[in-house]
């Protein structure tokens, strides 16, 4: 009592890609706006985009959460920079005893080994007291 399977219908399972459909100008801008009055619509609010638009609403929810994630990335990437300048603006001495010293010693550094040891024996090497440093 052997069975024979035989198909019955050949299933295809290729399936065909759609193609990705980019936001036009005025969608962009209509887009824009409503991110501006809120950036984390609810659902109904989603709906009646897609429908003003013409587009899915998947397509707009995925809008949505795109551009939060844009604006996380550029808040972070700023919070970055100015976090940078900060330890930039810190490093660089303050006190007048501290800049006058900071500023021989970057001057300094184009002269040759023989004039800086003649110079460091005619002058002796100033620096500024701890307590101004720290």
């Amino acid at each position: 009592m052997d069975k024979v399977v035989t198909p019955t219908q050949m299933i295809s399972l290729s399936t065909v890609a759609r193609r990705r459909m980019r936001t036009s100008k005025e969608e962009m801008a209509v887009l824009d706006e409503y991110y501006r009055k809120n950036p984390n619509p609810n659902q109904e609010e989603k709906k009646e985009i897609a429908n003003l638009l013409k587009m899915g609403t998947k397509n707009v929810h995925f809008w949505f959460q795109n551009r939060r994630a844009k604006e996380n990335k550029k808040k972070k990437v700023f919070q970055q920079q100015l976090k940078q300048k900060k330890s930039q603006q810190t490093s660089i001495p303050s006190s007048s005893k501290q800049k006058q010293h900071y500023l021989r010693s970057t001057t300094n550094t184009n002269t040759s080994s023989k004039q800086q040891q003649e110079d460091s024996d005619t002058q002796p090497l100033q620096l500024p007291p701890i307590s101004d440093i720290m």
